[in-house]
This record gives structure tokens, C-alpha cells and sequence, in this order.
């Protein structure tokens, strides 16, 4: 069997070990980059800069393929050996080696997956959210029993905002903007929360807001976007 050179392996482990806390199922790396959406249709996963692959890659059962990659991947002499479907041009069976063990992984076909070639939405603002912040969102969302997270852009400020659904509002300030239209976007709490604190990089994570209310959520080399459930 052929191998998958190290820059494979080291952006396949980076891709699983993002998509999975995301609870995205199903990735395509292809020509067009990495690509993914949740099966809630809410939260998308893109990556471009992919490293040049053997072949396209339908990665499915992504919780099943983190815990065999996981079987070998800590131990000596770590490898990934794959097989290729010459006639359709994908990767069709990946397997985890190391000294003594063996972990055999079949991927699906990409073209039965569903994710989005591109999102589409302009940004309207971007703002940074330190581990602080995005700890104290977690906690509130916990605390609140909250199942809504609003940004709210009103007179020049960003502010992140939960409630319990009975008029006890939790608030923070997270930022400021030039864009001078007030806006309030809704998103899904718990999902939200956490990936922006899987997306913390160096104690901060970079978000942009577009017009269409479509959270951009950055965690190089990948963006997650979560849509919006509604628009204040």
C-alpha cells in the first residue's frame, strides 16, 4: 500500500480533531478545499490550502475515524497507508499503522456526501473574543439554561447577550464596529459557545458577522460558519 506523507496526516488530524467537537459527521477534501455541514444544516466546517492529496477524501463516521486514527497514532513508527479507487478517483480505505497494531478505516464516497462548495456572505464586522470572554459565554449559557446566543451590534458596540427565557438577561461587551446599521443575530447557544472555545488560538479567537447574519468563527486553517436561527 502507499503512504500519506507527513503534511497528509498532520492536516487529516487537525481536520477530524475539529469537525468532531463541531458534531459534523461527514467531511469532503477535495479540489475545492475541505468541506462540511452538520446534519442540522446549521453549522458549516470550510478549509482551503488543503495539502496536495493522493486522491478526493470522503471522510464519514467522523467520531468512529478519530478513535481508530487514535489507536495507533500515539505509538512508535506511526503511518497512514491508503488504497485508491483508480476508476473513481478517491481514497476508499485508510489504515492506521504503528509498531504492533493495525487499524483499517473504509471512507465514503464523496459524492454521496453533503456539504456547501461555498457560503456566501459579505462581512459586516470582525472582532476578537479572548478565553475570558468566551469562558464567562460558556458559564452563562450554563447558567442560564439558555438555548439562544445574540450578538447584538447597536450604536458603534458588539455585545454577546443569553437570557433564561423569563427576563434575566446575561450581557457582555466584546467589541466595537463602524458599521452603523443596529443588528441582532441568534444563534444556537450551546453549539455556538463551543466552538468558539475549540476555535481559541493563543487565548483569542477571530469572528466576523456578515449580512446575512452567518457567524464566522476562525481556527486556522479551517472557518466554521453557524447560521443564524433568526434575525433580531
Amino acid at each position: 500500500m502507499n503512504q500519506l506523507s507527513q503534511e497528509n496526516i498532520d492536516y487529516l488530524i487537525k481536520l477530524i480533531n475539529s469537525a468532531n467537537p463541531a458534531r459534523i459527521t461527514s467531511v469532503i477534501v477535495d479540489k475545492l478545499g475541505a468541506r462540511a455541514i452538520d446534519e442540522s444544516g446549521t453549522i458549516a466546517l470550510m478549509g482551503t490550502d488543503v495539502p496536495k492529496f493522493p486522491g478526493d477524501l470522503g471522510l464519514t463516521r467522523i467520531p468512529q475515524l478519530k478513535a481508530r486514527l487514535e489507536l495507533a497514532s500515539g505509538k512508535d513508527d506511526f503511518t497512514v497507508e491508503y488504497h485508491k479507487n483508480e476508476d473513481k478517483g478517491f481514497v476508499e480505505r485508510l489504515t492506521f499503522k504503528a509498531r504492533g497494531v493495525k487499524a483499517d478505516y473504509r471512507t465514503g464516497d464523496p459524492e454521496s456526501i453533503r456539504a456547501p462548495k461555498r457560503i456566501m456572505d459579505e462581512m459586516v464586522t470582525t472582532f476578537e473574543l479572548d478565553n475570558s470572554v468566551v469562558s464567562e459565554l460558556q458559564s452563562a449559557v450554563g447558567a442560564y439554561t439558555a438555548t439562544e446566543l445574540k450578538f447584538i451590534l447597536e450604536d458603534g458596540s458588539i455585545s454577546a447577550q443569553v437570557d433564561d427565557g423569563n427576563g434575566d438577561v446575561f450581557s457582555v461587551e466584546v467589541g466595537s464596529t463602524d458599521y452603523t446599521e443596529n443588528l441582532t443575530h441568534v444563534y444556537d447557544a450551546l453549539n455556538t459557545s463551543q466552538i468558539l472555545k475549540l476555535s481559541l488560538i493563543n487565548g483569542k479567537v477571530k469572528v466576523a458577522i456578515g449580512e446575512k447574519g452567518i457567524l464566522s468563527i476562525f481556527k486556522d486553517p479551517f472557518t466554521f460558519f453557524v447560521m443564524p436561527s433568526k434575525r433580531g
